[in-house]
């Protein structure tokens, strides 16, 4: 697994509404340099008791893993920001049906892969698993340029599904 997660300045978004995507090239947006992604891995190391449809879906806890990422983009592109939000949550096949409740998400269903490409650095941070964390938040109305704030939680992706391979990581980390 990755060690470092450092981003320098503005950066380029780029995702994928499919889980794994080794090259998301959706351009989602752009974040400045006031408000730097943050990157919080969880190491979750007390029993947690759950079922599958409770508070924290069972995949989040059998990977042993949580990543929970947030930034703030300050120019993004409103018809794939618009397919991000409508990702459909675990088991829906249409946005009339609300899933399960809690449920899992999976590669089709509301689950994407993301690319941060720092301007400055000649770091790219690949995450190819990920769903957002409640909505989209749209900040600054007024006579100020508006911000929209993401949540989104990252796990390993499990190259198979319940197993993962020394491989499957939270993110990495490439050159250009």
């Amino acid at each position: 697994m990755a060690l470092g997660f450092e981003v320098h300045g503005p950066t380029l978004v780029e995702w994928n509404n499919t889980a794994g995507t080794a090259s998301p090239s959706n351009d989602l947006g752009y974040t400045d340099n006031n408000d730097l992604i943050s990157l919080e891995l969880e190491y979750p190391n007390e029993p947690i008791f759950t079922t599958r449809s409770g508070s924290i879906p069972e995949a989040f806890i059998h990977l042993g893993v949580i990543g929970r990422l947030t930034m703030t983009l300050v120019k993004w592109d409103n018809a794939q920001l618009e397919d991000l939000m409508h990702g459909l949550p675990g088991s829906a096949t249409a946005e009339s049906h609300v899933g399960t409740i809690g449920g899992l998400k999976d590669s089709t269903n509301g689950n994407f892969s993301l690319r941060i490409t720092g301007a400055s650095s000649t770091h790219v941070y690949l995450m190819k698993s990920c769903w957002l964390d409640g909505p989209v938040r749209r900040l600054d109305f007024g006579n100020k340029p508006s911000r929209i704030g993401l949540s989104i939680i990252c796990t390993p992706h499990e190259a198979s599904a319940g197993t993962l391979a020394v491989d499957d990581e939270v993110y990495t980390v490439t050159g250009r």
